[in-house]
């Protein structure tokens, strides 16, 4: 889930892989649509945040918490 725009985009899939781009995947695609060089997603099977910039990205731990104070 882009936390720019709210649009829910593919991750680690080749449905949405751009071959003329190199292979980059849908969040990739969705970053040059929505922000430009940077964007910040919501990856929701891994309860986490990937931000890009400029085809690069890193992973962060995301900022939701359940009851117990663990990340959920």
């Amino acid at each position: 889930i882009c936390l720019i725009c709210g649009t829910v985009c593919c991750m680690l899939s080749h449905c949405c892989t751009d071959v003329d781009t190199g292979g980059r995947g849908g969040c990739d695609l969705h970053t040059r649509e929505c922000g430009g060089i940077t964007s910040l997603h919501f990856v929701v099977k891994q309860c986490s945040l990937l931000y890009l910039y400029a085809n690069n990205g890193t992973f962060a731990q995301a900022p939701y918490l359940d009851v117990h104070g663990e990340v959920d």
